[in-house]
């Protein structure tokens, strides 16, 4: 007997395939540099710092002279956010930001999911339980990389590590190098 009730498929347990069309950036605010700290800067000679420059769309790039100066001066990184997210539509090699419905879509299917981060300074991993107790959205699974790249980037901050480059966001693939069940961020450049 057909009863016509319509069953959803079981999804694979891990990442889902939308979110290899996800992009997003990291983005970075600083605490202002003292003059002091600012003129430590200067006596280093590790670049040329005006702090007279008119910011613009060159100058406030994450590699700019004024993102080096924070870093070299020792200012506190106070926040790490990601940007909006877009997809890559390759017929117009362009991005656009994801509509609400894109953003809705199953991006990871499991309870927790644990992401994980090595160098040779540190390891930090940490578990994310999915809000409803079953899978994470994009939107969800991308708040998850955006705290968990906080703390990262915060810890390589403090401990000197800089890298100018790795801030587009690649996906997340499995590192069994700690373990089962855990993912690693890939960013690049």
């Amino acid at each position: 007997m057909v009863t016509g009730k319509r069953t959803r498929a079981q999804r694979q347990t891990g990442l889902q395939p939308c979110l290899e069309d996800v992009s997003v950036d990291v983005e970075f605010e600083f605490a202002e540099l003292t003059d002091q700290q600012k003129e430590a800067v200067k006596r280093e000679n590790k670049f040329i710092y005006d702090p007279g420059q008119v910011p613009d769309d060159e100058t406030c790039a994450i590699d700019t002279d004024d993102w080096l100066a924070r870093f070299y001066g020792h200012a506190k990184l106070t926040s790490v956010t990601l940007s909006t997210p877009t997809q890559w539509l390759p017929d117009t090699e362009e991005f656009r930001d994801m509509t609400a419905r894109e953003l809705k879509k199953v991006a990871f299917v499991g309870e927790t999911i644990t992401l994980v981060k090595s160098t040779s300074k540190y390891l930090l991993t940490r578990e994310f339980d999915a809000p409803n107790g079953i899978e994470f959205t994009v939107k969800e699974l991308l708040h998850v990389v955006e705290r968990f790249e906080g703390t990262v980037r915060q810890l390589d901050w403090e401990y000197g590590r800089l890298s100018l480059d790795h801030h587009f966001f690649e996906g997340l693939c499995a590192d069994e190098s700690f373990g089962d069940g855990m993912y690693s961020i890939s960013w690049g450049s």
